[in-house]
């Protein structure tokens, strides 16, 4: 123990005398340290911290899949698939839907647009969360239209202040009265749809009697019974699948279940994008330790007298080497300090500018586990640019340092180690360049990518017209035509439409159908299609180009004959070669009612632009009225600066008529790149912090080769040497090292680049050009740090330096 504490002090006074050296090794630590930490931070929370459910572990969801078809490898359930599988499950505690539920909150103050959630009656007893204030639903709730709800911490202090007498008061939803019988946590959450207001129970009345096999509505969570395991669950579900296949081979040809654990289902979207910047940070980090490592170097040739006298004293080596390294973890301890306060910008930085929606955001903080990681990491960093210095030091010929004469072997190998090390961290900035190239190419790609409408200048935002305040069609439409012609009527406004889906909203709906002439299949042997219900003047508020026919006017309306407009991948894909205008469809029998297509619109990039574009179907309003529509609103120049006037508009016609939800197409579609933004954004940063350090190490060892070279650089200057010929042999050296670098470098990007190939949209891993750009800015880089202490070289004056020792 004393001789710990003698080390401690020794490695204090040491580092203090050389204060210059410890400030740069903390800022170069702390930069590294800290962005470690602040992505750790991330991980801890979205990946490895337990999810605040008793037990999760045994929580799944449950999809059906349809893959082998080419349909999405994730379908939503239908009901009654779901309660088939409630009904046969031998290994289930209990299965609830998860239904996404906006009502519309009125008769207490200002009118709003909850959030909420349908669930089943033993959710919150399955996911092991009671409420903290009255009771979760029971089987009776479940009953009839179930008109009971639980509330959310949030909601209940935001509209009731708290009030435990909240119990038993009832909420005007959607026009219609529910009962207030409990408040949950406030830390809960459900896993998927970000905060929730209120939760009703699931009963079969919600849905039509036409919702059956087809009719995918709701997703399903599922907690798997304590006597079984995950994978005996995934075999008892598989085989409920498989019956339901067989006993509807129409609907569900191809179609399984899959089981996937919670906890992997919320880790996904965000899992490649994490471990992908903790590579990248980490390799940041290795590269500031061969810098630091090479200051050692460095300095270990003025050591060499002083680590001499001590072993000469009768210091073993070990307690040398102790010695050394213990400076090193100091140094790496004080680096971690700074990596710390780093730590806590970085990720309210990473918070920023995460996309909406990223599971258990509010989560992430530097809690006591990234302490200890950033702690570990301090550490590991101090050992790991320490030791090589370190063992390099331990091994002074003790006679040739008393004599003020370093020995040759320990020149030859110090010069050894230093190649070494810059080799290796040429190759790590080669390897964080290439993939920070490799995403920037692939998002300018993305971004360049026609969405097939024009996003500037446009305002949107959703309106749901409650069914209990608008039972019929008629008045439905009456308010949509009002509202669009009276904000229409404003100068501020272009144009002005409605849809029932917006593009890049993340919801979407398709129906299958029928073509007049054509062999009719069965189930999902029909084509399908997205379709839209849309007021006329919707392509022109969008920006959608018409191709062919014409667009939906005020006179596609109820008793007109009915009409569809499609998109060009709806018309190549089921008239390829050919006109579809005036071919007729139906989605409901062979024998109609037919649909006749009028027109021909440019694809729209619905589900992002970096998926493939679906057919889709654009039908009037009138003729498929919907009360939940979405409002575009384009505008000559600032679309925020209208909203006062649409909210106006609104309240003019419905007084308790919430807007939800308002923003402008140019924000859904940088939300829709937010993900790869993330990416080339700290890839990027990374990579440009790890080039600077590289060059400034290229440039430190130059220089410190050139000032052990003065004699003999002075020397040949006194024979004749011309000033190219000094720059020539300064330059050799160094260049044989970057070229090895380079070489090992891009072996290390070409296997890097196969590992982020899911993160590439439109890019080849192997992609020539990028490599071809990566080496020839990091040989630019490299011969500009090189050529400086060169050029420095040429000034030596040969009448001084003959005189040094």
């Amino acid at each position: 123990m004393d001789s710990i504490r003698q080390d401690l002090r020794y490695a204090m006074r040491a580092l203090f005398r050389a204060r210059l050296f410890t400030i740069t090794v903390m800022l170069t630590l702390g930069l590294g340290i800290g962005a470690n930490t602040a992505i750790f931070s991330f991980i801890d929370a979205l990946l490895l911290r337990a999810l605040p459910y008793p037990d999760a572990d045994r929580l799944v969801m449950v999809w059906q899949d349809f893959g082998a078809t080419g349909g999405p490898v994730q379908e939503w359930f239908t009901p009654p698939d779901y309660e088939e599988l409630v009904q046969q499950s031998t290994t289930l505690a209990g299965a609830s839907p998860l239904l996404g539920w906006g009502p519309n909150l009125t008769g207490t103050g200002e009118p709003e647009r909850l959030s909420g959630q349908i669930v089943s009656a033993d959710f919150f007893d399955m996911v092991g969360v009671p409420p903290v204030l009255g009771r979760g639903f029971v089987a009776g709730d479940a009953e009839g239209e179930g008109r009971v709800v639980v509330v959310s911490d949030g909601f209940w202090q935001r509209r009731f202040g708290g009030d435990r007498g909240v119990l038993g008061r009832t909420l005007l939803l959607n026009g219609l009265e529910y009962e207030v019988v409990g408040v949950m946590p406030a830390d809960f959450r459900t896993p998927f749809g970000g905060p929730t207001d209120v939760w009703r129970p699931y009963t079969r009345s919600i849905f039509s009697a036409g919702c059956g096999r087809g009719c995918y509505v709701m997703q399903v969570l599922a907690r798997v019974e304590s006597a079984f395991t995950v994978d005996q669950a995934r075999a008892d579900i598989g085989a409920i699948g498989a019956a339901i296949a067989r006993a509807f081979p129409a609907e569900k040809r191809d179609m399984r279940f899959t089981v996937i654990p919670l906890r992997e289902q919320l880790a996904g979207p965000t899992k490649p994008a994490l471990y992908a910047l903790l590579a990248a940070v980490g390799m940041m980090l290795l590269i500031a330790c061969v810098n630091i490592a090479n200051l050692l170097l460095a300095r270990a040739g003025g050591r060499e007298r002083e680590v001499a006298v001590r072993t000469a004293m009768g210091a073993s080596r070990k307690a040398v080497l102790r010695q050394l390294l213990t400076e090193s973890i100091v140094l790496g301890l004080a680096g971690g300090v700074a990596g710390l306060l780093l730590a806590f910008w970085g990720v309210d930085l990473l918070i920023a500018m995460s996309p909406t929606g990223t599971p258990r955001l509010d989560e992430v903080a530097v809690n006591g586990t990234a302490l200890m990681f950033a702690l570990g990491l301090s550490v590991v960093t101090g050992l790991l640019f320490g030791l090589m210095p370190a063992l390099q030091l331990s091994r002074v010929d003790v006679a040739a340092s008393l004599k003020e004469a370093g020995g040759l072997r320990e020149g030859i190998e110090r010069r050894r180690a230093t190649h070494a090390l810059v080799v290796a961290e040429i190759a790590i900035t080669l390897t964080l360049l290439t993939g920070a190239g490799l995403l920037t190419r692939s998002f300018a790609r993305l971004v360049a990518v026609d969405p097939g409408f024009r996003p500037e200048h446009t305002l949107v935002v959703r309106l749901q017209l409650p069914d209990a305040s608008y039972p019929e069609a008629a008045q439905v439409n009456a308010f949509w035509d009002q509202l669009i012609e009276r904000i229409g009527a404003h100068p501020q406004v272009v144009a002005a439409a409605a849809t029932s889906v917006l593009p890049l909203s993340g919801f979407n709906s398709d129906v299958s159908f029928v073509i007049e002439g054509r062999p009719v299949g069965q189930g999902r042997d029909n084509p399908a299609a997205n379709y839209r219900s849309v007021t006329p003047g919707l392509f022109d508020a969008l920006g959608m180009r018409l191709l062919r026919g014409r667009g939906l006017t005020a006179q596609d309306r109820e008793g007109a004959p009915a009409v569809v407009v499609i998109n060009q991948s709806m018309a190549d894909r089921f008239w390829p070669g050919t006109d579809p205008i005036g071919a007729r469809i139906s989605t409901r029998s062979s024998s109609g009612p037919w649909v006749t297509v009028v027109g021909v619109v440019a694809d729209v990039h619905h589900d992002g632009l970096d998926l493939p574009v679906r057919p889709e179907m654009y039908l009037p309003h009138r003729q498929l009225t919907d009360g939940g529509m979405t409002l575009v609103v384009r505008t000559r120049d600032d679309a925020p600066g209208i909203l006062p006037i649409v909210r106006a508009e609104v309240r003019t016609l419905d007084a308790n008529l919430p807007l939800s939800a308002p923003t402008t197409l140019e924000e859904l579609v940088a939300q829709s790149v937010a993900i790869p933004r993330l990416y080339v954004s700290f890839f990027g940063f990374f990579a440009f912090v790890a080039l600077l350090l590289a060059g400034v190490g290229i440039f430190g060892v130059t220089a410190h080769a050139v000032g052990r070279r003065t004699q003999e650089i002075g020397i040949r200057i006194a024979l004749g040497a011309r000033s190219h010929d000094v720059v020539a042999i300064v330059l050799r050296q160094t260049m044989v090292v970057t070229t090895l670098g380079l070489v090992l470098g891009l072996a290390l990007g070409l296997a890097l680049s196969r590992t982020i190939r899911t993160l590439l949209f439109r890019t080849d891993p192997s992609d020539p050009v990028t490599f071809l750009v990566i080496m020839l800015v990091f040989a630019s880089v490299a011969f500009t740090a090189s050529v400086l202490p060169a050029l420095r070289a040429t000034r030596v004056d040969p009448a001084e330096a003959l005189r040094r020792e």
